[in-house]
């Protein structure tokens, strides 16, 4: 396997890019690229109601900047109004806007607005256009989960072309149709939480032996590639930080690096080479930061993109190290969020944060973080194995 380098620019800092959208609005108030801008990021700050307000001001100025489409569809839908969800895509559509974001907007507000057959038609249309086919392909699959019969979902699973089938999202979703057709064995093949899951000590060989010198120094910088708000936010997640300037967090990967290596060398006797396909030719690590408090959590969710899939815990409060009630444990293999209450045959495994270790499992494995409900930050890195085409 060989290893591709991101090519990574460093994303600019929601605060700083707010503050320069503002300047730029207040020196050029009518300036459509600035107002476009402010409205973008108050959709990534999840500030739905004025990301409508921006876009929609966009959208009733002709000639000027356009809105993003699919930021504004979304948007109606995080607020509840799938029917202005909709109304925003045919209105983008007419504006020559199409691709695969827009489609699996309309799939989903046509889903919410209880017509399943052209929710179908619009997914399946975000797969073929294929910029973000396993998105659509997770949509499309998701209606399917709920069923308690579980021959529809393997059905579609089967008929999925190669590059589908063979993918994250149809492994995540054959496993579930497999459990609830009471084919439990070729479930569990899929999804083992025994085996298929590994924990190693890597902080020791990242560090030269002062572990807890090193995740002191990691916190730091992840706190600071987690921008500016991080201490009031209960659920901050940042994907693909610049960590050129990290050394820490780039030992860290160094050392994720080796242990992914060291974990699909064990495919066989940890029974991986029957839940996953052969290693990619060529593959890259792809990190993310995450820091919850309180109630904060990442959300019931698969990494449709990776091969392998881990999570470095860099600390956790007093209050999760001493309790015995699960709070801030990494849940995998729990999903009755998205089976509509079912729980399939391998259950649940909850592993409390250890720091200084990493957790390896395959991408296709549902998984989330029980809130600590605790103030203080809890720390972890997650990194996948991406293939690389």
């Amino acid at each position: 396997m060989q290893w591709v380098e991101s090519e990574r620019t460093a994303p600019p800092r929601l605060a700083a890019a707010a503050r320069l959208a503002q300047e730029a609005m207040r020196l050029r108030p009518d300036s459509g690229p600035a107002r476009a801008a402010a409205a973008a990021i108050a959709f990534r700050r999840r500030d739905f109601a004025a990301a409508i307000a921006g876009f929609e001001s966009l959208a009733s100025h002709r000639g000027g900047a356009a809105p993003d489409w699919a930021m504004l569809s979304e948007s109606y839908l995080r607020v509840g109004d799938p029917g202005a969800a909709l109304a925003a895509c045919d209105r983008g559509r007419a504006a020559g806007c199409d691709g695969a974001a827009l489609a699996i907007c309309r799939g989903k507000a046509l889903a919410a607005l209880g017509r399943p057959g052209e929710a179908r038609a619009a997914f399946v249309d975000a797969i073929d256009r294929g910029d973000d086919r396993f998105r659509g392909l997770f949509n499309l699959l998701a209606p399917l989960a709920r069923l308690a019969d579980g021959g529809p979902l393997l059905a579609a699973c089967d008929a999925l072309p190669s590059l589908l089938a063979h993918g994250t999202v149809a492994r995540a979703n054959r496993a579930i149709a497999l459990s609830r057709l009471g084919r439990e064995d070729e479930a569990r093949a899929l999804v083992d939480l025994d085996r298929h899951i590994v924990q190693v000590p890597i902080a020791e060989q990242a560090s030269d032996g002062d572990a807890a010198a090193f995740n002191a120094q990691l916190a730091a910088e992840a706190l600071a590639l987690a921008g500016s708000g991080v201490a009031d936010a209960e659920t901050r997640i940042v994907y693909d930080p610049d960590t050129r300037a990290a050394p820490a967090m780039t030992r860290l990967l160094d050392r994720v690096r080796a242990a992914m290596e060291a974990y699909l060398a064990e495919a066989p006797a940890l029974g991986l080479d029957q839940c996953l396909p052969p290693p990619p030719a060529r593959a890259r690590l792809f990190c993310g930061v995450t820091v919850l408090r309180g109630a904060g959590h990442n959300g019931l969710h698969i990494h449709p993109f990776g091969h392998v899939s881990s999570v470095y815990h860099v600390n956790c409060p007093d209050t999760v190290a001493r309790a015995a009630d699960g709070r801030g444990a990494l849940s995998i293999g729990a999903c009755a969020a998205y089976t509509g209450g079912y729980a399939p045959c391998w259950g649940e495994r909850r592993l409390a944060p250890r720091p200084g270790w990493l957790t390896l499992f395959p991408s296709h494995f549902f998984h989330d973080v029980i809130p600590s409900r605790d103030r203080a930050a809890r720390i972890s890195i997650p990194v996948d194995l991406e293939p690389v085409a």
